[in-house]
């Protein structure tokens, strides 16, 4: 049967009816226009591998009115061709996406990570976005999201601000990244130009000099005090340390084997008295036992040091900003101020120079104007 839809002359012919008039694209595949009280509207329909039929409003962006039919056809292969590669006739609700993701992080992460991205779908992007199909989410959606993070108030308050924002993007992208993935949207027009707001980042402040680390220590006890101690030595992330077990310490090669965490694993050398500290911990273990525990068998978990950092800096009478993560500022400020080269200290402290020169720069500025001095003409 010849096309009764495919030029503007013929469908201005057409009798207005609920039922679209349709055109065969390709086996399965039609395109549709329905006349109505208000003008023209074009549908495609597929009937799957089950014999379903799917339907699908078609939405034109830029056309001519002669072109209506060329653009309509065009959107619908699209659809037809996202189905037969294995996506979804009907796309996924935020919802869907969210739980999927979910889903995913339990197979492939630790519960930590499953928690953090569970409370930020829960207080930060189901609520505060459509529930709509994931085919009708716009660019526009989410930019207005991603701004509405943003406080007005002190530079400091405005940048946590961007970096929760950022944090909040971050979660959203990669649902909707693994929802494109598994078909449940055939396009990532609407995320893939959203981009997260710049200087976010706040240099180091704290740090610690030798004294205070002394007194930090002397005021800790028992396997605290063994933890405190693990960091201040390797400037380890509080998770790196609570993953140790007694073989990734290699005695042979005066090596610990840091297992990975918010990096990739890699291999810290030992000194003399660090390699001590360890051999004495691992002393009378197995080799899969934990090699720094919280009561002599359980690892560290997530909260467990918070509170007992707190109070073991105010007993040492140290600022309440102190925390853990302090210890490995503190390490890294120190191998600067040795003069280390920047690519070793990226190396043996599992992060960036680009992390360094970012957090750490007044102190290699420092450390530049020093030898700019003895230069000096004068």
């Amino acid at each position: 049967m010849a096309s009764l839809i495919d030029t503007k002359a013929k469908r201005d012919r057409l009798t207005k009816r609920r039922e679209p008039y349709w055109h065969k694209l390709r086996l399965g595949g039609y395109i549709g226009h329905r006349v109505g009280a208000n003008g023209g509207s074009w549908i495609a329909r597929y009937r799957d591998e089950d014999g379903k039929q799917n339907y699908k409003s078609l939405i034109l962006r830029s056309h001519l009115p002669q072109n209506e039919f060329d653009a309509a056809t065009a959107e619908a292969n699209k659809w037809f061709d996202s189905i037969e590669e294995g996506n979804r006739a009907k796309p996924g609700t935020l919802q869907e996406a969210a739980d999927y993701y979910i889903q995913r992080l339990e197979h492939d992460k630790d519960k930590r990570a499953v928690k953090d991205a569970q409370g930020r779908i829960n207080l930060h992007i189901l609520p505060k976005l459509p529930n709509i199909l994931l085919d009708r989410l716009r660019e526009g959606h989410i930019l207005n999201w991603h701004k509405s993070f943003i406080v007005e108030g002190s530079p400091d308050e405005m940048r946590k601000s961007r970096a929760t924002a950022n944090r909040n993007l971050s979660t959203l992208k990669a649902i909707l990244n693994r929802a494109y993935k598994s078909g449940l949207v055939s396009s990532k027009n609407a995320w893939k130009d959203v981009n997260k707001f710049s200087d976010t980042h706040k240099a180091r402040e704290d740090f610690l000099e030798r004294d205070q680390i002394k007194r930090l220590l002397d005021a800790s006890e028992g396997n605290f005090k063994i933890l405190l101690t693990a960091g201040a030595l390797t400037g380890a992330r509080y998770g790196e340390l609570a993953k140790l077990k007694v073989r990734d310490l290699d005695r042979q090669h005066d090596i610990l084997n840091i297992p990975k965490d918010k990096t990739n694993a890699r291999h810290f050398p030992l000194t003399k008295q660090t390699k001590a500290f360890f051999v004495e911990q691992a002393k009378g273990k197995l080799p899969e036992a934990t090699l720094l525990t919280k009561n002599g068998v359980d690892p560290w978990g997530h909260g467990d040091q918070t509170k007992l950092m707190r109070e073991v800096a105010e007993k040492a009478e140290l600022p309440r900003s102190i925390v853990f993560y302090t210890l490995r500022h503190s390490f890294i400020a120190d191998l600067i101020d040795k003069k280390m080269n920047i690519f070793n200290i990226a190396k043996i402290t599992g992060t960036s120079i680009e992390m360094i020169e970012r957090h750490y720069g007044k102190l290699f500025k420092d450390r530049v104007i020093e030898v700019l001095e003895r230069t000096s003409l004068a």
